[in-house]
């Protein structure tokens, strides 16, 4: 593999690792949300509604 290329794909492996660092953070952000949201409404927690349905993880997929 060329160095040029070897570069590019630890580039592209830093952009991922930061897009999946910016996904966590953008999801707890959303559950802290949801959960004031449930108490003020005095619904109990939200994250049990996590635990009724299936989240998907993301699937990179790379081709050579």
């Amino acid at each position: 593999m060329s160095e040029n290329k070897e570069q590019s794909v630890a580039a592209l492996n830093t952009l991922i690792s930061l897009a999946l660092q910016v996904s966590t953070q953008q999801q707890q952000q959303v559950q802290n949300a949801a959960n004031v949201l449930a108490q003020a409404l005095e619904l109990g927690p939200a994250d049990t509604a996590s635990e009724e349905s299936e989240v998907e993880e993301p699937v990179i997929v790379t081709t050579d």
